[in-house]
């Protein structure tokens, strides 16, 4: 295997792994008001994120950039969530 097809193997499985991780945010996002008081799924979101940003990072595909106050006001439950949004 070559060094161009190895790069394709290792892109495919990047974004296999991106897909996963996009379902979870997804489904987190969309029950965000449900899980405002519930840590460990809010850092479910910040792993899947991380894991998406790490792995573009490594591959060089381009920056994923996660907005800090937003992330500080999910952990630290000072933001409010709104079921119409």
């Amino acid at each position: 295997m070559n060094s161009e097809q190895q790069q394709q193997r290792i892109m495919g499985y990047f974004i296999e792994e991106a897909r996963e991780h996009l379902q979870t945010i997804e489904q987190g996002v969309l029950n965000l008001h449900n899980i405002l008081d519930e840590p460990e799924s809010i850092n479910e979101l910040f792993r899947a994120a991380h894991s998406i940003k790490g792995g573009a990072a490594m591959l060089g595909v381009g920056s994923v950039y996660l907005r800090p106050p937003m992330n500080n006001q999910l952990r630290t439950g000072t933001i409010q969530g709104n079921p119409t949004v």
